[in-house]
C-alpha cells in the first residue's frame, strides 16, 4: 500500500495536490470504515443477495424498509416485451377518423352499414369517447381474444396515436397482470381520461366534425278532407315525402293535421275528359271557417277525394300569389286527390311509396313557388326529364344553391 502510495505521489500531480489538502487523511479514515461496515453487513446477513453482490443494487429491493422487520425484496417488473406497434395516421377529416377505428382496433375494413352508422352518430354529436367504447366495447373485438399486451397497444396505437412509453406501459401490464386495474378501467378513465388524451387528442378529434349548416323551418298545415283514412292517405306518403325533403336540403319540416268531414265543392276544368270534367279542390270550394280556422303556416296541403269525379292530374300546386290568406300574405299551397289508383303505398321508382313520391312533388313545388318569387328569385327547381322519380326530385333539391339559402337567411 506504501509502495502504490509513493507511487502514486511521483507520478499523479492532482493525487500529489489532493494529498497536500487539509482533511485527505479523514477521507482515508472514512473510506476504510465503509468497507469494514459492509463486510460487517454481510456477514451478519442483514443484507440478503439473490446470488450475487450486484442483488445490494438491485431495483428489486427496497430500500426503504418497513419500521417492523428488514429488507423486503418487492417482485421485480416483468420483462417488457411489447407486440408489434403501428400507431394509427391522425386523421384529417370524419370519415377518415371512422375507418381508422375499424383499422386499428378491429383490423378490418369498414362495412357499409357500420361505417354509416358510426359516421352518422358522430356527426350527431357523439364524442369520440363513446365511439372508442362502442369499438373497444364490441363483441367483435371482444371475441378477438387480444392479450393484455396487444390490448394495451392497441390503446396507444388508436386512441393516443403513437407507440407506447415504456414506462407507461409497464405500468399499465402491472395492473392488468395483478388485476389491479380492468381493462375497462384502462380504457376509460386511463387512457381516455388522460391529461394526453383531453389536451391534445380529443379537441382535434372533436374539430374533424363538419359545421352542421344553417337550417331553415318549415311550418305545413295539413287539411285532410272527406274523412280519408288518416294513416295510409296521409301518414304513411306525408312522413316519407317530409323525410326525403330534410335528407337533402336545408329545410327541416314541423307539420300538424286538420280532419273535416264537412262536404265541399270543386273546381272544373277542361280536360281530355271533356268541357268541366276534371276537378280539383281549391281552398276557396272549402267552408271558408274550416279555413280561417287553420293555424298559420309557411304552406298548406289539401288532401280530398274525387268522388268519381276525374281529377285534373296527380297534384297542383298554387304559389303565393293565388295562396291562402293568413295575417295580410299569401300562403301556397298544394292540393292532392288521394282516392285515385296511383295514390297507394306501393313502392315506386325509389320511394316506399308511390303517393309519397307525389307529396314530395307538390311539395318541392310549394317551396319553389316561394324560392323564385321575391324577394328571392332562386333558380327554379328543376329536375332531370325522364329519370325515376327519386332522382328527379333529388336533382331538383339539388339546385338550392347556398347562394339561395343565403337569400333566404337575409330575409
Amino acid at each position: 500500500m506504501d509502495q502504490l502510495h509513493t507511487k502514486l505521489l511521483n507520478n499523479s500531480s492532482w493525487y500529489s495536490f489532493w494529498h497536500k489538502q487539509k482533511g485527505h487523511q479523514l477521507f482515508h479514515w472514512v473510506f476504510f470504515a465503509l468497507i469494514a461496515l459492509l463486510f460487517v453487513l454481510l456477514l451478519t446477513g442483514e443484507i440478503k443477495k439473490p446470488g450475487s453482490l450486484k442483488g445490494l443494487f438491485s431495483s428489486a429491493y427496497r430500500m426503504d424498509p418497513p419500521l417492523d422487520g428488514p429488507f423486503v425484496p418487492t417482485p421485480p417488473r416483468p420483462t417488457l416485451r411489447m407486440p408489434p406497434s403501428t400507431p394509427a395516421t391522425f386523421p384529417t377529416t370524419d370519415k377518415e377518423f371512422v375507418t381508422e377505428l375499424y383499422s386499428c382496433i378491429l383490423g378490418r375494413q369498414p362495412d357499409d352499414w357500420g361505417f354509416n352508422t358510426w359516421l352518422k352518430a358522430f356527426r350527431s354529436g357523439s364524442a369520440a369517447t363513446h365511439l372508442y367504447h362502442g369499438f373497444f366495447d364490441s363483441l367483435e373485438y371482444q371475441q378477438k381474444n387480444v392479450s393484455n399486451q396487444e390490448f394495451l397497444v392497441h390503446l396507444y396505437n388508436c386512441i393516443l396515436f403513437r407507440t407506447p412509453n415504456r414506462i407507461g406501459y409497464g405500468d399499465w401490464l402491472i395492473a392488468l397482470q395483478d388485476e389491479s386495474r380492468t381493462r375497462a378501467e384502462v380504457l376509460d378513465p386511463g387512457v381516455l381520461g388522460s391529461t394526453e388524451f383531453l389536451n391534445n387528442i380529443s379537441p382535434k378529434l372533436e374539430a374533424l366534425r363538419p359545421i352542421q349548416p344553417q337550417t331553415f323551418s318549415w311550418q305545413m298545415q295539413v287539411l285532410a278532407l272527406d274523412g280519408i283514412n288518416r294513416s295510409q292517405k296521409v301518414d304513411i306518403p306525408v312522413a316519407e315525402a317530409v323525410s326525403f325533403i330534410e335528407k337533402r336540403s336545408r329545410f327541416k319540416f314541423s307539420y300538424a293535421v286538420t280532419e273535416s268531414s264537412e262536404p265541399h265543392g270543386y273546381t272544373r276544368y277542361d280536360c281530355g275528359e271533356g268541357p268541366q270534367k276534371c276537378v280539383v279542390v281549391n281552398y276557396f270550394d272549402v267552408n271558408p271557417s274550416i279555413v280561417d280556422a287553420l293555424p298559420v303556416a309557411d304552406s298548406y296541403l289539401l288532401l280530398w277525394n274525387s268522388n268519381s269525379n276525374p281529377p285534373l292530374q296527380a297534384g297542383s300546386t298554387w304559389g303565393a300569389t293565388e295562396g291562402i290568406l293568413k295575417q295580410g300574405t299569401k300562403r301556397p299551397y298544394a292540393t292532392i286527390p288521394v282516392d285515385p289508383w296511383w295514390y297507394n303505398n306501393d313502392p315506386h321508382q325509389g320511394f316506399s311509396s308511390r303517393a309519397a313520391s307525389i307529396v314530395t312533388h307538390e311539395l318541392i313545388n310549394v317551396i319553389n313557388s316561394k324560392l323564385e318569387s321575391a324577394p328571392y328569385y332562386c333558380v327554379p327547381l328543376t329536375g332531370t326529364p325522364g329519370s325515376p322519380a327519386d332522382k328527379y326530385e333529388s336533382d331538383r333539391l339539388a339546385k338550392l344553391t347556398d347562394d339561395c339559402y343565403a337569400r333566404l337567411q337575409a330575409q
